[in-house]
């Protein structure tokens, strides 16, 4: 083989020696990494599968055959398979899945197929959802379970999910059958899909008593926390059903995990735990607590209960009257009313969304006022309103607006 590709390097012919003549470089030539992307992209359709090989690894190794020791590549050897794999994210989806499947063996190493995940996870379609469930379900449960390799395959199945609900809902019905470490990456992975369809059957698997019930709960909290319209309490509920005989530990443990979800009405399962006899029941309800609420909790629990209720009697007697205030005439009025939302941030989601939705009506200087505070709150609840402000009257809130929204859908900015 090797004898090959050396042949076919002196002759100047054969699949992959365009491929090759792209790579290297005169010595006094330079390009950037965005040129030599472009120049791969614009490769003929036949050098396609030897640029599919670089990115999978093997292709390395076929393409320093065809060096001499006075070769100079354009990028450092160990970098070029990453390079092609942002160059293949360039093509079409179906041919980038068309030409992975032509490549890959039905034995392929468990490094090939890691390699062909991290290029799915920059493709979002289609047509490439089965292939990126397929490939992850052939690798064995310790190449899994490695950290780097997690974050590597939760990557790709969240590009798979996204493009395909059909392969979210497949891979959420055979959770039941993967060992502890694969189930976890899918969960975390449908549920940062946002969507919210396949709420009711994560609740249904988290009260399944099964290995996975608890991963299946952290993961429609996660959703909930992307989907609060459609999913409001859907967590709560489910989080009730579950601990019904759980020790008051247990339930502490869980809670730091489900309170990402942004439920106010956790609140009381917290006070109940911190009344707990346990010292570390008590300092994990108030870590919750605090991360829910966003404020510093009294140091004593009993005074949680009061300041709860003070809470709930601020939400349901003033904080509407306050979002028509900040969409007012009044620009004294509209400041007020947004700092009486910043003073109550455990009803942040409510306060997000009433907010956002007046921001096209408000004042500019109101609108440009709340929205630093949307950002840090992060509350998705907001993202539908901050989209209507993108028709705001003025120009600055318009541009403020899509920052905003970008980074509270943790996505690139709108055009």
């Amino acid at each position: 083989m090797k004898f090959l590709l050396v042949l076919l390097a002196v002759t100047g012919s054969g699949p992959g020696q365009e491929l090759a003549r792209v790579l290297r470089r005169a010595p006094e030539e330079a390009r950037g990494r965005e040129e030599l992307i472009e120049d791969l992209v614009r490769l003929e359709p036949e050098e396609r599968p030897a640029l599919v090989r670089l990115a999978l690894g093997p292709g390395l190794e076929e393409l320093l055959a065809t060096a001499t020791p006075e070769t100079l590549w354009t990028i450092v050897p160990e970098a070029l398979p990453g390079l092609a794999r942002d160059a293949l994210a360039r093509l079409s989806p179906r041919t980038v899945c068309t030409l992975l499947e032509a490549e890959l063996a039905p034995d392929a190493p468990a490094a090939v197929r890691r390699a062909a995940l991290r290029l799915l996870a920059q493709v979002e379609s289609e047509p490439c959802a089965t292939l990126a469930w397929r490939l992850f379900r052939a690798l064995d449960g310790a190449v899994v379970a490695a950290p780097r390799a997690r974050e590597e395959l939760r990557a790709a199945l969240l590009a798979a999910f996204r493009g395909d609900r059909s392969a979210a809902e497949t891979a959420l019905s055979a959770v039941p059958e993967l060992d502890p470490a694969a189930a976890e990456v899918v969960l975390e992975a449908l549920a940062l899909t946002g969507r919210a369809e396949l709420g009711p059957a994560l609740a249904e698997l988290a009260r399944a008593d099964g290995p996975c019930d608890e991963a299946a709960l952290a993961a429609l909290a996660e959703l909930e926390a992307r989907c609060p319209a459609e999913l409001d309490g859907e967590t709560r509920a489910a989080f009730e059903r579950l601990t019904t005989w759980s020790e008051p530990l247990a339930r502490a443990e869980l809670l730091v995990r489900l309170v990402r979800c942004g439920d106010a009405a956790l609140v009381p399962h917290l006070i109940e735990l911190g009344r707990a006899d346990d010292a570390r029941t008590q300092r994990l309800a108030r870590a919750a607590l605090d991360e829910l609420a966003r404020t510093q909790p009294d140091p004593d629990p009993e005074a949680w209960s009061a300041w709860y209720a003070r809470e709930l009697e601020w939400r349901d007697t003033r904080l509407e009257a306050a979002l028509e205030e900040f969409a007012g005439d009044d620009p004294a009025l509209a400041v007020r009313a947004l700092h009486d939302c910043l003073r109550h941030p455990l009803f942040r989601r409510d306060s997000a969304a009433g907010l956002a939705a007046r921001l096209i009506d408000a004042r500019a200087e109101a609108a440009l006022a709340a929205l630093p505070t949307l950002a840090a709150w992060g509350a998705r609840s907001a993202l539908p309103g901050l989209e209507l402000a993108f028709e705001a009257e003025s120009a600055e809130v318009r541009d403020v607006a899509r920052q905003t929204y970008a980074l509270v859908a943790g996505a690139a900015p709108v055009d």
